[in-house]
């Protein structure tokens, strides 16, 4: 009689139960629209994450291949994210329908800093186009062109070749001293944005590098930035609490550096990128788009993005220098010829200098420096290659994968230098290496990025020898994918060549 009593209740449980399968079954499977890109769904509540690996670009490069096609789509935890595997894909939603998709999806780490302000995480909105005009028009026109970049470089260049034969008797371990390549690259990014030359050694530039050099070390930082809710768990919330530390600390220095110039602004004699600033708050056409918020944020992005993409690329020219030692004879050979060890590299050299600037390119082709750039946000529903983009998508272009391309790069797998070279040595640049990406969102210091590493690569090559830290060659594949670049520790050695 028990039994029968309660088989109702057995048949109403076991009901329910096949129901809310089936709903969480049609939930995880459905597609935003009947001709949205296909791909994989991966693991409830996760989605494909755990199946990256550790380069997401490749791996997602590798499903475009096997099976989805150029534009395809995967989850990323609920959401159904877009990615753009080829130059192809890449250049028709960021060039030719800009004005969809470049907008930014909210990043939670960085809203919760600094709201919507700066340049690199700003939705695409009249404040950022206003933003983004004025400091392309001071890049080209008063901050680089002003102060003579090449001489800025050469300078610095110099300075940090004479700091590097100071140390260990010009036997340096970059493994040991990561914040070598910081301290270069973003003494010029100092200079740029603050008007202020930083000495090495000094103690608060020193915090100011320590702070930059960890923002986005800890790889942890994507799985809060895909899941919120796991930086408020142990033992990821000290994770997002050290961002938080370091970003307050940018900030607060940042605004340190306005203070400074706001008590000794003159209007006739604007010398760096906050005096410019300062000019537009007090007389400028827009003056309530120029707020100290936004450029305290502006500044940081403008000294991490700068100073990150730089040094990240000069690291990975080492390591794969060490790697393929061959190349190091033709261009320590070529810079010889053409600059012997105390000529100035210009941009204007170049042309003497053709395997030299094809390793530098394939460098930045065979190890994108931001695997996946920072995403986009359709702005309204459109076709893309066939496919059906809902408003609200967030959209990634996999510049890695757009690298890796066998159909713009045969052998992509090949670390091969000679592909940017001609029948008769010269050396060709190709535009379907982007690792600065395209359309409204590019780099804004995509040029000034190219001369550091070109100079800053010369000139150290001018004075110093590459030699493995442990008489073995660091392995290419080890790599930290962060939230926005794929970067290693530099664990090479300098050695004096004279």
């Amino acid at each position: 009689m028990l039994l029968v009593s309660i088989l109702p209740a057995i048949f109403s449980f076991w009901n329910l139960f096949g129901l809310a399968a089936t709903l969480i079954y049609i939930y995880w499977w459905r597609r935003p629209h009947s001709r949205f890109p296909p791909g994989p769904r991966g693991l409830p509540l996760f989605g494909v994450v755990l199946f990256f690996g550790k380069a997401p670009g490749l791996t997602l490069k590798k499903w475009s291949v096997e099976k989805y096609g150029p534009v395809m789509s995967v989850r990323f935890g609920r959401e159904d994210v877009v990615v753009l595997n080829t130059f192809e894909a890449i250049n028709q939603a960021l060039v030719k329908q800009s004005a969809i998709f470049s907008d930014r999806p909210l990043i939670q780490l960085f809203y919760s800093q600094t709201k919507n302000n700066g340049l690199v995480f700003r939705k695409y909105d009249e404040t950022f186009k206003v933003q983004k005009h004025f400091a392309l028009k001071f890049l080209r026109e008063k901050g680089i062109a002003k102060r003579k970049i090449e001489d800025m470089l050469n300078e610095e260049g110099d300075r940090f070749v004479e700091f590097l034969k100071s140390v260990n008797n010009g036997s340096v371990n970059f493994k040991v001293k990561s914040k070598y390549l910081y301290w270069l690259t973003s003494s010029v990014l100092s200079q740029i944005a603050f008007g202020k030359r930083n000495e090495y050694g000094d103690k608060d530039f020193l915090r100011l590098l320590d702070a930059l050099g960890n923002l986005f070390a800890d790889p942890n930082l994507a799985f809060i930035n895909l899941f919120p809710f796991l930086g408020t768990i142990p033992p990821l919330n000290k994770t997002r609490k050290t961002f938080e530390s370091y970003t307050e600390y940018m900030l607060d220095a940042m605004q340190t550096y306005i203070d400074e110039h706001r008590k000794n602004f003159d209007p006739d004699n604007i010398d760096d990128f906050i005096d410019a600033y300062l000019f537009e708050q007090k007389f400028g056409k827009e003056k309530g788009a120029f707020t100290d918020d936004q450029l305290q944020a502006t500044c940081r992005d403008l000294l991490v993005a700068g100073s990150e993409t730089s040094s990240t690329t000069l690291c990975w020219c080492f390591v794969l220098l060490m790697n393929y030692s061959e190349y190091e004879k033709i261009i320590a050979k070529e810079i010889n010829k053409s600059l012997g060890s105390d000529g100035v590299p210009t941009m204007a050299k170049k042309e003497e200098l053709p395997m030299t600037c094809a390793f530098i390119q394939e460098c930045m082709r065979f190890k994108t420096l931001s695997p996946l750039a920072v995403q986009h946000m359709a702005t309204t529903t459109t076709e893309l290659m066939g496919h059906v983009i809902p408003k609200g998508t967030t959209v990634i272009a996999n510049l890695s994968g757009a690298h890796r391309d066998p159909v713009d790069w045969p052998n992509p797998e090949v670390f091969n230098p000679r592909r940017f070279l001609d029948e008769n040595g010269k050396f060709v640049p190709s535009n379907k290496l982007i690792p600065f990406s395209v359309g409204a969102r590019f780099c804004l210091g995509e040029s000034l990025a190219r001369a550091e590493v070109f100079i800053f690569f010369v000139k150290i090559l001018q004075k110093f020898r590459v030699a493995s830290a442990n008489s073995v060659p660091p392995d290419v594949n080890d790599e930290i994918v962060s939230l926005v670049t794929a970067a290693r520790t530099c664990d090479v050695t300098l050695e004096t060549r004279f």
